[in-house]
């Protein structure tokens, strides 16, 4: 599973991206946990506000 965190590096941002670690961790999911800071591929994924969380996307 692939799960990534889009955002440009706010506070809300960081805090999404631990949430969705601690979650991962607990649950014993396999993921690859992605953050993505760059706006050009947040801009391209169609993401219209952030933080944003996309799985298997």
């Amino acid at each position: 599973m692939k799960i990534e965190v889009l955002g440009p590096g706010c506070a809300k941002c960081k805090a999404t991206y631990d949430v969705v670690k601690r979650v991962v961790e607990e649950n014993g999911i396999d993921a690859l946990i992605v953050k993505i800071d760059d706006m050009e591929a947040i801009i391209n994924a169609g993401i219209m506000t952030t933080p944003a969380v996309k799985v298997n996307g």
